[in-house]
């Protein structure tokens, strides 16, 4: 059962709202926000261009009548079985989009129960937190707390939300790069870093 229980917003959470925390949003979630899904490619046939588009996207609640905010970790987690043929799969959900393997392990590494409600607070705080453990250089800087970030965090940001640039400008490339491009120049990044510091 849901224990409904919220996480106080922490300084992780305020993070989110920073310009950089609100591009890397944009560009994922997008005008779903915390409320955006897409059910993934697995069994989906490729297009005429051999690119497999996941076939149902948007606003979880609009598909099936319930919000993901309104679900907990776990049972997010639990939409995420089954094919992309299934409008009610889950395979990158949210506001960050976050994967399975991925909002497991930042929710554990968080400390953040599986019974707990994907709220936009929960939201927030695991992009930030899954930010800083993964690029650690990048949060520093965004936060004001290191004068310079790493090429190679850079590219971990790349790697883990699509619509961001890699240090060249790219889209990163592995096995699930035909159905993702990067949203935003290194320039739009390298500004809503700087301002994210004042």
């Amino acid at each position: 059962a849901a224990t409904g229980s919220r996480p106080v917003v922490n300084e992780l959470g305020q993070f989110a709202q920073s310009a950089y925390g609100q591009l890397v949003a944009k560009g994922e979630g997008g005008k779903h926000g915390y409320d955006a899904y897409n059910a993934g490619t697995l069994g989906v046939q490729a297009d005429a261009k051999g690119r497999k588009l996941p076939k149902y996207s948007g606003s979880y609640r609009a598909a099936t009548g319930r919000a993901i905010t309104d679900m907990t970790i776990s049972e997010v987690l639990a939409a995420s079985k089954g094919t992309g043929m299934d409008k009610a799969r889950i395979f990158a959900a949210g506001k960050y989009q976050f994967i399975p393997d991925t909002l497991r392990s930042a929710a554990k590494e968080s400390g953040i129960p599986l019974d707990t409600k994907f709220t936009p607070e929960v939201q927030d705080m695991l992009f930030a937190a899954h930010l800083k453990r993964r690029a650690p250089s990048v949060y520093a800087y965004a936060t004001g707390k290191s004068g310079s970030y790493s090429e190679k965090d850079w590219n971990k940001v790349a790697a883990e939300w699509r619509s961001m640039p890699t240090a060249s400008g790219g889209t990163y490339q592995d096995q699930y790069a035909s159905s993702n491009a990067a949203g935003h120049t290194v320039e739009q990044t390298k500004r809503a870093l700087d301002a994210s510091r004042a």
